[in-house]
This record gives C-alpha cells, structure tokens and sequence, in this order.
C-alpha cells in the first residue's frame, strides 16, 4: 500500500468459511533465478475448492494455484461484473474472491498507448510505490534515497518530471478509513490521468496488510473503485493499478523469504502473518499476479537482516543497492525501459510555438466540452463570422464567471468544424482560425507574446520589432491590411492582459479590421480594457453574458453532480437556484462542488442555505473551510505561492518549497518566513511528504489547472476569480502589511529559483521575483548567469531581457557587464566554441539594445574565433558575417548614411556581405534563401550609397557601384519574389528608386508608387519601410521643386515616425527638423490656421518645439 500511519495494522480475518486448510506437497524445486518463482514453498495451506460453479475446467488441477492459474489464461476478454455487482458478492474462498477480480478486468492492454504523441516540452512521470507498511522501510529508504535520485536525473535529461507517489506518512492517524482509501485510490487516479497507463511499482513479500472492515466501505466507495470484500488496500491498489487493466507499465518485487534465515523471532512478527487465512491471501496473490503477468513484471530479489537501528527501531536490510543488487538495478532498468516506450526519445520534439499552441488547443478542448444555456450567443457569433459585408471586431461582455471562455471556445471548436467541411461560406476565400486563451497557457497574458504568436502563425514574412511600440503597430496594421490571409480570430479574457497601457489602450486591435478579418474578444464588463473598447469611434459589436436561465441552471447541477452519482430532491434543486450567485456559472459549478464534498446528508439543506452569493466571497468561504480541515498553514503557503509565481508553479517546485519551508511552518514561525534571508534551503531529496501533498492537492483540484500542456505538470488557479479570493483573504489589509506579504512569498520563490538546476523555469521565474522585490543588484547577478541569459536571449524572450535591464541601469550598464562577463569567462577556460557561442548571442542582444559599438568589436572576436579556432563552418560564418554587416550598416544610417566621410564605412559593408555570400550559397534552405535575399538587399543598398558619394579616396567610378547596386537589388527581388515575400518586395523597388532611377525621373516615380502600393499591401500604412518610402518621396519632389507634394510626403514621413518609432526616436527629431525648414512650416502654419480642431501632429511639433 502507499500505505499510511495507523491504517497498516493486523489484517481483520476474512470469513471463517473463506478456508478450509488442506496441504499440499509441492515436488518442484525453487529455482535460482530473477524471476519470482512460488515453488519456494513446499508446504501450503489451501483452501477446500468448491468450483462446481465456476466455468474454467480445473479437472486436472491439484492444487489452487493451479485453478488460479488456470482461471486467469481462461478468462473472458471484457468484464462480466459490474463494480456494483462484485461488492454485493460474498466470496468464501480465495478462488471465488480472485474470479471476482477476474471476471471485473480486461483481458488484454486496453489502453491503447503502445506508442504515445511525439515527445513534448516537460512532461510529468507519476511512479506509484505500493506495498505493506512496517516490513519494507527499509526498501522504501534505498528507493528515495537512491534509486528515485538516478531515476529522476535520467528523466530530467529527458525533458521528464519524476513524481514519486509515496505515501507512506503524513495523513492523520484520526483519518477515517474511507477517506485513507481515497487517498490511496486518486493517488493512482492521478497516475491513470497523467500517465494514461500508470507506472506503478509493487513490493510483496510474506504479508497481506490492512484489511478495512466491510462496514466502512461506502457503497459509493466500491461503486466507484470495485471494491472486494475481504481485499487490503494494497490488494486493491493491485487490482486498480495493474490487474483490472492490463498494465505492462507495472513491476512487482518480491522479496525472498531466505531474509527470514538470521531474523530474530521477536522481529519477524513485523514482516510475516500469523493468521492462516492471511497467509493464503498472501500465496494467492503472488500465484494470481505470476499467472496475470510476463516473467519480466515479476522479479524475486534477495536481501539479508543485518540488525535494528537504535536511531529509527527500524529493521536494517543490506544487498539492497550495490553492483550486485538485484533490487536496484531491476527497478531501474523496468522504468527506464517503460518510460522511454511509452515516450519515445527518436520522435522530433515540438518546437516551443508547436508546445504553446498544443496546450491553448488543450485548453479549448477542455472549456468547450459542456456549455450549457448559450445556444442563441453561439448562433449570433456564428452570424457575424459568415457574414461576408460585417468589418467591425465583436465582443463577449459579461461578469467575471458568466461563462465567456467556455462561449469563446465553443465558437472557436463549431467554426473550425465548418471550415474545415466548407471553407468557402465566407467570400469564396480558405479562411484559417486562430484562437488565444489569455491566463491559461504561461505567457498568454503578455500582450508582446500573444502579438507574437499571432504573426508567427499567419507567417508574417517581415522582421518582427522587440520594441513593444512597434510591435503594437505592426500588429493593428496587419489586421488592417487587405494582403492579409483571411483569419478568424478569438481571443479571450482580454482583461487578464498583464496591467501595462499598451494592453489597456487596445491599440493593436484596430478599429476597422480588413475584410480578411473578423476578431472576437472576451472581456470582463466596465474594466478598463471593456471602457477603452467603447470609447471607441467606431464601437464593436457587443454580445452580452447574461444571466442563466433556470433551466440552464438546473441542468449545470444535474450534470455536476450525477458524474459522482449526486442528486438533489426538488426542495433542494429550487433552494440552490434561488440564491443570488445561481445565475453565473462559475458560481454553480464552485457551489456543486462544494455540496459534491459534503458528507452530512441530512443537513445538505442548510449548506446550501449558508453558501456565500458571489463567486469571490463563496471562493473566500471554501479557503476558510480548508484552513478548519485539512491544516492552515500547509494550504496557506500552497496558495500563496501559487498567486505570487509568475506563470504557476511544477508539483516537483511546490513539493520541494513546502518541504524546505516545512519546518517553519511546523514551529509556528510562517508569518516571520519572509524575513529570514538565506535561512531557507530546498533540497529536492526531501519534499514534502506526498501523503500530505495528497491531502492539500485533493482538496484544491478543482480550483486548479495545469497551466499549459495538461502534462507538464505545472499548477495555477483555473479562473481569476481564485486568484482575487486568494489576494482577498491573505494579501488585504494595510498597504504596508499587504506589501510585507508579497515581500515574503516572493523572497522565498526568488530563494528556491536562485539555486534551482531546470534553467527554462530559472529564467522564466527568478528575474520575474527579483523585480518584485526591488533587488536590482540579485537581478543583475541573474541576467549575467550564463545559463539564464543564454535562455532569455532566444528571441522568443528577448524582450523580457531587455525590459530587466532597463529597470537596473540601462543597456548601456548591460554592455558593460556583459564584456566583463565574457572576460572573466575567457580567462578561466580559454577561447572555445562555447565563449563563441556566448560571445555571439551577446553581440545579438546588444544589437536590439541599441548598443552598436560594443557589437561591432565583438562580432569580431567571433568570427576571429570561428576562422580560426572552429573550422570556417559554411552555415556559421555566413551568420555571423551577415550579423557584422547589418551592425555595420546600422551605424552608417546613423550618421546619415551619405557622405564622403562614410566612404569606407560602406566598402566596410559591402565585402563584409560578399563573404557571407560567399558562404550562403552553397545552403539549400528556405531561411537560408531569405537570408540570402536580405544580404544581396543590404550589398544594393551600400552599393547604391557609395554611388551617391563623391568619391576622393579611390579611383572607383560611381556607375560601377549603380550598376553593382543594380544588379544586387534585382538578384534580391528574384528571391523575394519566389518566397512570395511581398514586403520586400517592396523594399528592392524602393532601394531601386533610390540609388538606380534618375532623380526626379517618371521611371523613379512610378518605381517609387510600386514600393509604396506593395508595403501598403504587406504591412498597412504605418511600417518603418513606409517612413522610408515617404521620406525618399519627398525628396524627389523637393529636387523637382514641387515643394507642397514634398511637404505632403515629409508630413506623412513625420507622423509615421511618430506612430511606428516614438517622438523622442532620433529618426523623429529628423523628420521633424525638415519640417521646420522655412519653406514647410510655412505650409504647416497655414496648414493649422484652417482647423479649428488642431490636429494630433500639429500638437506633437509645438511640443517638440518648445
């Protein structure tokens, strides 16, 4: 059994009718082999078989091993008994009770998983270690203490989170039996639920154990698990874990009885039955599970008493763990080898986008599976999606808990089934979904990650900006843009963006999306993300969330409470109704629940009449509940954790903290854990008992979710509301002693990360609680850890970085530290491919902070090292000598780009991107090809430059370079024309414009319209590549003297900067000087004179002006 303290006590005796001794001489010899093998015992006592009934032929049986036996290679192929049927049964020998087990399973493995999905990010393997209590302490302490530590660190290799369910402490000893078995029971329920099959580890060797008396199991208890009468509860964790669905997952060890040989006779009484009855039980199940199972499930290893430890009282067992071990190894090698079928390693992982979208599907799935009493909403979000001449964005308005999210997904799963049948019901067009659940997948709630997300599923072909400015730019011109991909999009909880203006401003949802896209949102009403919506000039579409109808709301209760075979009596039904909270279905769904738990029958009534009438205070209520029943401090600092970690928290993280925190808790010290600065140590080895973990957990479930893919095992609260009656009961109060609680649960999570090994939660986690706590020399220390920058500079987290460092100092501090960083690391280990490595995601960073002085010497150094320390790698240096260009090109924009001073500046340039040319083109792959395009793009461009320049230094000709130019922008629009990259397309016609065409010519005008229609078309009106196009525009018509259509083209250029760079951007401040040129403020005075109503520009140029 994950057997418990006070449950694991003599076994009460079967019926006295369930034996009648009979012995039998067994003429088999014991065999020396791994294998269990029962010819160990010669002399049995068995039972005096009645099988007339039964229907296997045990005609030639001798013994009841052998009827056993035979029973289980005759069995039928499905169950022949209901659960129900089996515990009205009264068996009255050991075969009658094992046909019963028999005649209640499967034959074979019905579940079919003999090949799982493709490996994922972390995944959670749950082992359950069953057996009797006292006579196996000391296997239990070599599996915690030394199997389970190399099982796990082969698991984390893997990308697998171990959970060893081991309960073999911690449950109060007044714990009713019923409520022990459930324990025990959903323990494995978990397993089943986590693991499909689960893996599951039993321990047998000359006792039955607890034996709970018939009366104290409830018939919904054996409904529910098929209860035996006269089965222990490690028995039935047998039949449940292993027996009743064939599980190859399974592993049982049973111990050789030569233990026994040097054993004192007063010790034995803990490791062996005195009472015949449970010795048959014993013999029985061994014979039953060698008859069930493949020799390879069955292992027989040895071990020897040496003495009791003084210490413990405990018996001490050697042969153990060691090279001989026969117990080690096998558990070992059995979990390895079903780990890895079970999850095949040889599968290609998902990408992190491929993860991220898995578990909004999860999610959506999940939310979708039981909507009751919205069909008219559903239906009118169904006619405004295939409703061809409706632009406007749609909303879902409604309470918190009025059910939004499961509408939201419901619309989503009904419109991918149409689509995915008749694509064509709207305008002829293959349109495609795309659905966000804000809250339920970690970093959904950032508005960047979603942005991101959302261009990367549509394959937006232009670079994507780090800047959160021009991302939220880019995104409302995307969705505004007629090139787009026709796309359904469904958005939900957009309240629970993070708390930052660009989320509340709603800005990147434009007011009239094109007619490619229809957007429908969920919002919380009159939050300020629902007001800001209605504000608008043109409002969206609302749909409101509105109070259930009583038959919507009887029918969520009858559902709720039938899966746990619950009803109410009519008085009830109307009584739960009538409250206030009734008509939201969160409130219904937590209320069920609460009642589902409820023991007292007779007074079912008068719970219901003390249930509180709102979502937060009924969530307020159940938190108070659980402090009375199941210890206050234990599922305090569970919650309280929960609500203060960034994106949830992993079991194994929460396990591991409550255990390091365990005994403050104990020592009644938890209001002071927070002051204490490094007092506190986490040691994995020693979480918190699983027993007591079992009790918070079962309590909590159904106000948690696994956030994310439902196997990762991370935990968060399933709805905001959760959250609020959290920070209600524990974070309230006075600023000061509110803050002081955040403080102290966020010093103990930045503790338990700081040391953390799993880097991906290290780097998601810690910088986000050394924030919190305003501690901006640990947040530096953080962010130069190699591993954890290493993560946070992928680009899918490099706004993260470089929001960090711009809370402790600046980029211009990060430069610094990072050059230090990476000299220190130099002189340690020497040049290597690894300061390579580092070396260039550094200089990748410094880009995107601006910092191109420090970039440029360092990719230096890298491609230093690469030519001569790493091989000249093709694929290698083509990046880094692109990466050299671009920061080199960077630079010279900066100083205006054309100048006889930037002359080699340019040639710098242009040999830099030869090379990478050079070692590009024998690269086959699509990014490769675009890469390509990108550089031949940037040679046209300083090619073009230095055409423009009058050069003093050298002999090159200027057509030379225009025709060098020339011929790299159309090698470039070649390649951007055969990956159907249409934005730049854009950007070859107007880099032709610029340096081929003959200023102010009708060849460059029309050149210059066709960049300009083409960037319309790929990225809307606002785009940095736009700004240019108008910029180049104007002075062509300045140099043809046609100064209003300059001025036209110079005042488009200076609001685009502001919408796309900001006004404090020095491309801004360029803009603006040229519209303060005498010839142009003129036109813009006159310009703001004619409006009454002055515009939003003529307001930004008086600002910058004073």
């Amino acid at each position: 059994m994950g057997t418990i303290v006070g449950k694991d006590r003599q076994p009460q005796p079967p019926s006295k009718t369930l034996a009648r001794s009979i012995t039998v001489k067994s003429n088999a010899s014991i065999l020396s082999s791994d294998y269990y093998d029962p010819t160990e015992e010669s002399n049995v006592s068995v039972s005096n078989l009645i099988v007339s009934s039964l229907s296997f032929n045990i005609h030639n049986a001798v013994t009841y091993e052998q009827a056993l036996t035979n029973m289980w290679q005759n069995m039928p192929n499905k169950p022949r008994l209901s659960f129900e049927d089996a515990f009205k049964a009264e068996p009255t020998t050991v075969v009658e009770f094992w046909k019963l087990i028999r005649d209640t399973s499967y034959k074979s493995d019905v579940i079919g998983v003999s090949k799982m999905s493709r490996a994922r990010r972390w995944k959670t393997i749950r082992l359950f270690v069953s057996s009797t209590f006292r006579d196996f302490h000391a296997e239990r302490e070599v599996l915690v203490k030394k199997v389970f530590p190399e099982l796990r660190i082969w698991c984390e290799a893997r990308r697998f989170h171990l959970v060893d369910c081991d309960l073999r402490w911690g449950v109060p000893k007044d714990t009713t039996s019923e409520k022990t078995i459930r324990i025990c029971m959903s323990e494995l329920d978990r397993c089943y639920e986590d693991n499909i099959r689960p893996f599951f580890l039993n321990m047998i060797s000359d006792r039955v154990g607890w034996i709970p008396p018939v009366e104290e199991i409830s018939s919904s208890l054996a409904r529910e698990y098929g209860w035996i009468k006269n089965a222990s509860v490690t028995e039935m964790e047998i039949i449940h874990g292993a027996i009743r669905k064939y599980n190859p997952n399974a592993l049982f060890m049973m111990r050789d009885p030569s233990y026994l040989h040097n054993m004192p006779d007063n010790v034995k009484q803990d490791f062996i039955e005195e009472d015949d009855e449970a010795i048959e039980k014993v013999k029985a199940l061994k014979t039953c599970l060698r008859a069930r199972f493949k020799p390879e499930n069955i292992i027989r290893y040895q071990c020897e008493y040496s003495h009791i430890d003084p210490a413990t009282g405990r018996s001490v067992m050697t042969g153990l763990y060691g090279d001989n071990s026969v117990f080690a190894k096998k558990v070992l090698e059995h979990f390895k080898h079903r780990i890895s079928k079970q999850y095949p390693m040889n599968c290609k992982s998902m990408s992190l986008e491929e993860a991220c979208d898995e578990s909004h599907e999860t999610f959506l799935v999940s939310r979708s599976s039981a909507v009751f009493g919205r069909d008219a909403i559903l239906q009118l979000i169904q006619d405004y999606i295939f409703e061809q001449n409706d632009h406007t964005m749609l909303t879902v308005c409604g309470e918190a808990g009025a059910g939004k999210s499961a509408v939201i997904a419901k619309s989503a799963e009904i419109t991918i089934g149409k689509l995915n049948q008749r694509y064509h019901l709207i305008g002829k067009k293959k349109w495609t979904t795309f659905y966000h659940f804000i809250g339920a997948v970690p970093g959904s709630t950032d508005i960047g990650n979603l942005i991101q997300r959302f261009l990367k599923r549509m394959e937006y072909k232009g670079e994507i900006p780090t800047d959160m400015d021009a991302l939220i730019r880019l995104m409302a011109n995307v969705l505004s843009s007629t090139s787009t991909k026709p796309v359904i999009i469904f958005i939900d909880a957009i309240n629970q963006l993070d708390d930052n203006l660009h989320a509340q401003l709603m800005t990147w949802l434009p007011q009239e999306p094109s007619p490619n896209v229809k957007i429908i949102v969920s919002v919380i009403t009159d939050t300020i993300y629902h007001k800001n919506l209605m504000l608008r000039a043109k409002k969206p579409k609302e749909l409101n969330c509105d109070s259930l109808e009583m038959e919507a709301r009887a029918e969520i209760v009858k559902q709720s409470l039938a899966k746990f075979n619950k009803q109410l009596d009519e008085e009830q039904m109307a009584k739960l109704l009538s409250k206030k909270g009734s008509s939201n279905p969160l409130w219904l769904s937590i209320a069920c629940e609460e009642l589902r738990i409820f023991g007292i029958f007779d007074k079912v009534t008068e719970k219901i009449d003390g249930l509180a009438d709102d979502v937060v205070s009924l969530l307020e209520q159940i938190l108070m509940s659980f402090e009375q029943d199941i210890g206050g401090s234990l599922l305090v600092a569970t919650v309280c954790l929960l609500e203060c970690s960034r994106y949830g928290l992993l079991e194994t993280e929460l396990l591991s903290i409550l255990g390091g925190i365990g005994d403050e808790l104990d020592s009644g010290t938890f209001e002071t854990i927070g002051t204490i600065n490094g007092n506190l140590t986490f040691d994995e080895s020693r979480p918190l008992p699983a027993a007591m973990w079992a009790i918070i957990y079962r309590s909590l479930r159904p106000y948690l979710r696994p956030c994310g893919d439902s196997g990762e095992g991370r935990l968060d609260f399933y709805h905001r509301s959760v959250s609020k009656a959290v920070r209600k009961r524990y974070f309230s109060g006075e600023e000061s002693h509110r803050k002081q609680q955040y403080i102290k649960w966020h010093k103990i999570l930045a503790g338990y990360f700081e040391t953390a090994d799993n880097i991906d939660r290290k780097a998601e986690e810690l910088p986000y609680h050394l924030e919190k706590l305003d501690d901006p020399n640990r947040l530096a220390r953080c962010l130069l850890d190699w591993p954890v920058f290493m993560k946070l500079s992928k680009e899918e987290n490099n706004s993260n970085l470089l929001k960090f460092w711009s809370m402790i100092g600046g980029y211009d501090v990060a430069a610094h530290w990072y050059e230090k960083a990476l000299a220190k690391l130099e002189q340690e280990d020497g040049i290597n491919g690894a300061l390579a490595e580092k070396k260039e995601s550094v200089t990748r960073f410094l880009c995107r902070a601006g910092q191109l002085s420090a970039a440029k010497g360092m990719i230096e150094e890298v491609i230093d090292i690469e030519t001569s320390l790493l091989g000249k790698r093709n694929e290698e240096l083509a990046d880094l000598l692109q990466l050299s260009a671009e920061i080199h090109s960077e630079m010279i924009r900066l100083e205006g780009f054309i100048g006889n001073r930037l002359h080699k500046n340019h040639l710098t340039v242009i040999e830099l991107a030869r090379n990478s040319i050079k070692h590009r083109k024998s690269l086959t792959s699509r990014e490769h090809l675009f890469q390509l395009g990108k550089t031949e793009l940037l040679l046209a461009l300083h090619c073009g430059g230095l055409a423009r320049t009058e050069l003093t230094e050298t002999n090159d000709s200027r057509p030379k370079y225009k025709n060098e130019a020339d011929i790299h922008c159309q090698n470039a629009l070649r390649t951007f024309e055969k990956l159907a990259d249409i934005g730049h397309v854009a950007e070859c016609y107007m880099t032709s414009a610029v340096f081929i065409c003959e200023l102010g010519s009708d060849i460059q005008l029309e050149t210059y319209k066709k960049a300009y229609n083409l960037c319309k078309q790929a990225y809307g009106d606002d785009h940095i590549l736009m700004l240019r196009i108008q910029n180049n525009m104007g002075i062509m018509y300045e140099h043809k003297k046609e100064y209003q259509l300059a001025y036209q083209h110079y005042k488009r250029w200076y609001e685009i900067c502001i919408n796309v760079l900001g006004p404090k951007h020095p491309k801004t401040t360029m803009a603006y000087k040229v519209l303060l040129q005498p010839k142009f403020k003129n036109m813009t005075n006159e310009q703001n004179s004619q409006q009454q109503d002055q515009s939003q520009s003529t307001l930004i140029l008086e600002n910058l002006d004073d």
